[in-house]
């Protein structure tokens, strides 16, 4: 199944769980896998991939790419009637970037 969604820019994502180290515990050993989309590019890690294009509109289209990661759940409310442990869905995360705007209001395609 795929779906397509855009998130919020708040938003904190989580990646895989890393194997155990006996001499990491605690807050420290969880906060080293957190992605923070606005607040701490550094928290973004390595890129699976890039891809560049030129478009005619948009001038240079940069697209970046993290897989695996998942959405910080911070509440139960949604998952009120799960029993144990909550699911953990993972995705890709991209993130496009291009040089120009164009101007203008946006015409949809069937106008």
């Amino acid at each position: 199944m795929q779906v397509l969604a855009r998130m919020p820019s708040d938003r904190v994502l989580r990646r895989p769980a890393p194997p155990p180290q006996p001499h990491i515990h605690g807050s420290a050993a969880r906060a080293r896998r957190r992605v923070r989309l606005r607040a701490e590019p550094g928290t973004w890690g390595t890129r699976d991939t890039d891809t560049v294009t030129g478009t005619r509109l948009y001038g240079t289209a940069l697209a970046r790419f993290w897989g695996r990661l998942h959405p910080e759940l911070t509440n139960r409310a949604s998952w009120a009637a799960a029993d144990g442990t909550l699911p953990i869905v993972e995705g890709t995360v991209i993130r496009l970037y291009s040089t120009t705007c164009p101007a203008g209001p946006h015409r949809s395609r069937s106008g």
